[in-house]
């Protein structure tokens, strides 16, 4: 298990809104490396502060420490890179998914041992598949980068901003001219709206 220094973080999604944000990032920020990654989440609908993927037989569990003026910090956690043993699996991975763990027969898991005998049969986890591709950039010493994400075959766009500083993030939010309609959305949130598992309206208008 490996631990990394907590970043904040500012996600935006949406569709032709995006691209106009993304013209002045690349105008003014210095461009980075572009890549096409594909990488599996793991849903459950009562947790809301884990972010939970596997990417290249690497799973990585980033936790929400706290919301801070509009801002979300995220401390980030590499469990390891399949096999998993059956400890990480009990110990880390179920308690992030708030979801008992099952009954665990092996001393370790392959991806597709993991997948196929713990994950697809258990009606509460559902299972997102995303590729991606970014588009790096550094601006105002932030990490940043515009993403191209299909999410379950659903297209999104999705521009964001991190660093440990979280003024830094603030003020390259005001130099992106980042309206202020656009809430921060982290993956999970956003994967959750794209299934259906979380209502993306104002239910009032209704009445």
């Amino acid at each position: 298990m490996t631990h990394f220094t907590p970043r904040y973080e500012y996600r935006i999604f949406g569709l032709n809104e995006i691209d106009s944000i993304h013209k002045v990032l690349s105008q003014k920020g210095k461009a980075g490396a572009v890549r096409d990654i594909s990488e599996i989440y793991f849903m459950t609908a009562g947790n809301d502060i884990h972010n939970i993927k596997i990417r290249n037989k690497r799973l990585d569990i980033k936790t929400l420490v706290q919301q801070d003026n509009g801002l979300e910090q995220w401390n980030p956690v590499e469990i390891g890179v399949f096999p998993l043993s059956n400890e990480a699996i009990k110990n880390d991975i179920f308690p992030a998914l708030g979801v008992e763990s099952p009954s665990l027969d092996r001393d370790k898991y392959s991806l597709k041992q993991f997948m196929q005998e713990l994950i697809l049969n258990d009606p509460d986890i559902l299972v997102a598949l995303t590729e991606k591709k970014r588009y790096a950039y550094n601006f105002n010493n932030c990490i940043c980068e515009y993403v191209e994400v299909s999410i379950n075959g659903a297209l999104q766009k999705s521009i964001a901003i991190e660093s440990e500083n979280p003024e830094l993030v603030k003020q390259a939010i005001n130099e992106l001219k980042i309206e202020e309609d656009f809430d921060n959305i982290n993956y999970p949130k956003a994967i959750k709206r794209v299934l259906g598992l979380e209502i993306d309206y104002d239910i009032n208008k209704f009445f």
